[in-house]
């Protein structure tokens, strides 16, 4: 078996990733161009698209979530001897892959048995979530080629 990580560019919501039992590593977000926060976990995603409706004129900012947010994450799971499938929003618009990648890199260092998988999901915000594995039809049918990959390093 295996544990499922994300990031939150996929748009799950906190029940629904809880209830899915998928881990979530938050981006960043920032209101004023200087203080940033996890998105989900230090603002409600719902408080950031209503500070957007709210203020017109403003320009929030993202940032993708850190090396050290995922090491945290995949260090856990390693120590529990966990597997772990991480799907990522696309590399094309964001560094996330490279974060998630350099993450696994440091935690093998310590835990060099441990199976950690980084696909890039080639797929942005919503577009991310259905490719992740769920307990639903055939998710390795998705039409992005990390639906493709993520099958085969599931299947025993």
């Amino acid at each position: 078996m295996f544990d499922i990580i994300t990031d939150s560019a996929c748009d799950l919501t906190l029940d629904t990733a809880k209830q899915l039992q998928i881990e979530v590593v938050p981006f960043y977000v920032s209101l004023d161009g200087e203080h940033y926060r996890k998105e989900g976990k230090e603002i409600a995603v719902r408080d950031f698209y209503q500070f957007m409706v709210d203020n017109p004129s403003a320009y929030p900012k993202t940032s993708l979530a850190s090396i050290e947010d995922f090491e945290q994450a995949f260090r856990a799971h390693a120590a529990a001897g966990r597997d772990v499938l991480c799907l990522v929003f696309t590399s094309k618009m964001s560094g996330c892959v490279g974060s998630a990648r350099n993450a696994r890199d440091l935690v093998l260092e310590d835990f060099p048995d441990a199976r950690i998988e980084v696909i890039d999901s080639a797929a942005a915000t919503v577009t991310e979530s259905p490719i992740l594995p769920l307990p639903s039809p055939p998710w390795w049918k998705t039409p992005w080629p990390c639906g493709t990959q993520a099958a085969r390093w599931t299947r025993p």
